[in-house]
């Protein structure tokens, strides 16, 4: 799951109305943006119909869609815009946050058993004897390394629909101005990221900003508590904004970091229940492994074998 790229410096109504619009087969960044140009809110967007989508022109005098990516358009919009809501990041945080999901489902739908990466040493380190436990091991192992991948990409994105920008500054990701100051923060989605290495070049990046007194460098973890802080990363000599205080402070709204949990709690389509999706998974690779090598210790052996 890629960046999403914002204007510079974001326009967050323009650049909504933008990435909806990119979501239509053939549609590019110079028609998704003459269109946002055309509509100007994203509250004139969710508003709009199939015909007042056909009015933008080019300077040749055609049409930007087609009646067909008008319809597809309107029917993509629903899923992400609802009439009423007026709170920008409302609407973004719900996009992004169901974009992520949706790119989650996706994986776990298209995972089967030639897809899993199972490791025979780990297998045998952990001396699974039940074929049921190998899958499960490797199955979430999967899922896991590409939920928290993309997540980090999300993330990042929903601080800066919050109230930052992209950062310019080496070796800090997001700005925030605020009171005649500029705060350079470095994003970290957990509090065990880490390394000493990192720490050390964040903690000379921070000293080097402090030779101009209008520049404050922050460590940013966008979840956990100061307590569950790693060892390491106790060491950053700058400011530690933890959880929702890093969320509140991008904000600048106090109370802002429980908006945020509502707004992702609409991220699931359909109201589709993850956890049975996962066991429905799991068990069509745990037949599929039966089918082919049996069960028990003995299938395990010939997986491994397989493997190597």
């Amino acid at each position: 799951m890629a960046q999403t790229k914002f204007s510079s410096p974001p326009d967050l109504e323009l650049d909504l109305i933008s990435y909806i619009c990119k979501k239509v087969n053939g549609i590019g960044e110079i028609t998704a943006h003459g269109i946002a140009r055309f509509l100007e809110t994203a509250e004139a967007f969710a508003l709009c119909t199939e015909a007042d989508l056909l009015e933008p022109r080019t300077q040749r005098g055609r049409s930007y869609l087609t009646p067909q990516q008008a319809h597809e358009l309107i029917q993509i919009r629903d899923r992400f815009l609802s009439p009423g809501k007026t709170d920008i990041r409302e609407l973004w945080i719900k996009a992004l946050i169901r974009d992520f999901v949706e790119n989650a489902l996706d994986e776990i739908n298209d995972t089967d058993f030639d897809k899993l990466l199972i490791n025979p040493f780990l297998i045998r380190a952990f001396n699974f004897t039940d074929h049921r436990e190998v899958i499960r091991f490797c199955f979430y192992q999967k899922v896991t390394r590409s939920i928290v991948t993309s997540w980090g990409f999300v993330v990042q994105d929903m601080l800066i629909v919050t109230g930052s920008i992209p950062s310019t500054q080496r070796g800090f990701d997001l700005r925030v101005d605020r009171d005649g100051k500029e705060y350079q923060i470095q994003i970290k989605s957990s509090p065990n990221t880490m390394n000493k290495d990192a720490v050390d070049t964040l903690n000379d990046n921070i000293a080097r900003l402090q030779q101009a007194h209008d520049k404050i460098g922050i460590l940013g973890v966008t979840y956990g508590l100061q307590t569950q802080l790693s060892g390491i990363m106790q060491r950053v000599s700058g400011k530690v904004l933890m959880g929702q205080d890093l969320w509140d402070f991008v904000a600048d709204e106090k109370g802002y970091t429980q908006k945020v949990l509502e707004w992702a709690s609409a991220g699931m389509p359909n109201n589709t229940d993850f956890g049975t999706l996962l066991d429905n998974k799991e068990r069509a690779i745990m037949y599929d492994w039966e089918s082919k090598y049996g069960t028990g210790r003995a299938s395990i052996e010939k997986v491994l074998k397989r493997c190597l």
